[in-house]
């Protein structure tokens, strides 16, 4: 977790996984209880009419959890893509060669599970050791969501979703923070040069913490440059990265206006609309 505050995030993410759950998808249960004005009646009378819980809290079902991530992958980018360099393969699926980054995956979308990891890096696993309906589900997920983003002229690129044991849908559903966007207009003038598009998500504080500096050497005595290559397990990288480690003032700026830009696109109207004529929060 950086030590940044993204202003509006949680109020973004929650509105659009609302918006998801309740406006788009079909056929899913999901553990979406109450949300907006309707989560007053969980709370205690004083905190009835709270803006900032009204915003950013849920009420949803208590659930047993599957511990994995499921991950569906529609375009060839990112990790997946670092993977398919290495290998020709993501989670022990074969693609096709000479596929280049930002395209299209063959015969996609395609499920490609990690490990949920409490400590440390989440790792890919074989998608053939994941029991197939779980497999199946998130596919049809996104799938649904990636069809109603193309009508808006955006590309769902992946998505990472969380299921329960006895697989209900769970946790934040296709945000910025959980999937890449792309705007279909960037991806078609992208792919020209076989590349990837500009995403309206948290790449870009991605790519910022990949260049940073940090105050740590390698075992082969070598700085250490990418708070991603620090071992989160190593308390000093752990602490350092919490307390130490800053996003710049302009990636915090322009991370607020992607998530807003997205969100609007998706849905069609402001966030604060959304909020108060959806949610029923008075603004």
């Amino acid at each position: 977790m950086l030590g940044n505050y993204i202003e509006g995030k949680g109020a973004c993410l929650t509105a659009l996984t609302v918006f998801w759950l309740t406006e788009v998808l079909h056929g899913i249960d999901h553990h979406l209880v109450d949300f907006g004005k309707n989560i007053d009646k969980h709370l205690p009378e004083a905190l009835y009419g709270y803006k900032e819980l009204q915003t950013r809290a849920i009420v949803v079902k208590k659930l047993d959890m599957l511990s994995i991530e499921c991950i569906v992958r529609g375009y060839l980018t990112g990790s997946g893509y670092s993977d398919y360099k290495k290998s020709g393969q993501i989670c022990g699926i074969q693609l096709p060669s000479g596929l280049h980054d930002g395209i299209k995956i063959p015969d996609g979308p395609i499920f490609t599970p990690t490990t949920k990891a409490e400590k440390g890096h989440d790792q890919p696993i074989d998608a053939n050791s994941v029991d197939k309906e779980t497999g199946a589900l998130a596919i049809n997920i996104f799938s649904q969501i990636a069809e109603y983003a193309e009508s808006r002229g955006i590309i769902l690129a992946d998505s990472k979703f969380e299921f329960s044991k006895d697989l209900i849908l769970a946790d934040e559903v296709a945000t910025p923070d959980s999937s890449r966007f792309w705007l279909k207009e960037d991806w078609e003038k992208a792919q020209t040069e076989k590349k990837s598009p500009q995403g309206y998500d948290k790449e870009l504080a991605r790519q910022e913490g990949k260049k940073t500096h940090t105050p740590f050497i390698d075992k082969a005595m070598r700085p250490i440059v990418g708070i991603n290559n620090l071992d989160p397990l190593d308390r000093r990288h752990f602490e350092w990265v919490n307390k130490s480690f800053s996003l710049s003032e302009a990636t915090i700026s322009e991370t607020t206006r992607r998530y807003r830009f997205i969100f609007e696109k998706l849905v069609g109207m402001p966030l604060e609309d959304f909020q108060s004529k959806k949610m029923g929060i008075v603004i």
